[in-house]
């Protein structure tokens, strides 16, 4: 079998809103789970990204945003150098281009934050469109539910257009639970179709839609309940992390050809 390239396109440090995940230790996971390389795409920002280049990482490490437009949906720049100033989605596109970027849509059919997500009511022709304007889309989303991931079987896309699987990655032991896989590196900017996607395979019997064991969601529940009691949450949800980070808890992965 040719040697594919790994990469999850898709993940998150402290410096996004909602993550407290270190670069180092995101690095430090993608290289422990073969990863080629990864895209930071942090909220909003590209300070995860100039951190980054400081750190002098031993894989690709691919610069990102997520960028958030006023209708709340999320569009992601790779290659960026700078922020992305607008908010409206034709100019996020034409910021990102002006660049030399890439831009990818992620989740697409995420409830708030998706850009074809149902309450939008988007027509057939403004997705059509949409998708002759960007150089990739996420068609499964390791953060996301398995119905979710499924509405894109819904949509028609154009052949040219790279289809790819992520992690969506807030916790360093998360990263490349999606992954997209390449016969060549990424290089020169260019994002070339890719041949296979790696997911997570669930089993319906020990697991919900988050990929975790019924059981394990079950203590965590209850957990937080009590530690929210007694003002512990904090605390112990950082040693909920510590401990799956050294659980190295991973699904197995499954790779499919496209």
């Amino acid at each position: 079998m040719v040697k594919e390239f790994q990469y999850d396109l898709h993940c998150h440090s402290n410096f996004s809103f909602d993550c407290n995940t270190k670069i180092e230790d995101l690095i430090k996971n993608a290289i422990k789970v073969g990863l080629s390389g990864i895209a930071i795409t942090d909220h909003d920002t590209i300070e995860g990204v100039i951190e980054t280049q400081k750190l002098g990482a031993p894989i690709k490490i691919i610069p990102g945003i997520e960028k958030t437009l006023d209708d709340g949906s999320h569009i992601i720049g790779l290659f960026v150098k700078k922020e992305i100033k607008s908010k409206c989605l034709f100019e996020v596109i034409s910021e990102i281009r002006g660049q030399g970027g890439r831009v990818i849509i992620p989740h697409p059919f995420k409830e708030y934050t998706g850009l074809f997500r149902s309450e939008m009511k988007r027509t057939e022709e403004f997705k059509q469109y949409v998708l002759t304007l960007v150089d990739g889309i996420e068609i499964y989303n390791a953060k996301y539910s398995f119905s979710n991931n499924q509405l894109m079987k819904g949509i028609v896309l154009p052949n040219r257009l790279p289809r790819l699987a992520v992690s969506d990655s807030h916790y360093s032991f998360t990263v490349g639970r999606g992954r997209t896989g390449f016969s060549n590196e990424i290089t020169n900017n260019r994002l070339p179709k890719n041949d296979s996607i790696y997911i997570e395979t669930r089993s319906k019997s020990t697991s919900n839609q988050s990929g975790k064991p019924k059981k394990e969601m079950a203590m965590i529940k209850y957990v937080k309940i009590i530690a929210k009691m007694i003002r512990l949450y904090p605390f112990l949800k950082k040693l909920k992390i510590n401990y799956l980070e050294h659980k190295n808890y991973r699904l197995k992965m499954k790779r499919i050809e496209l």
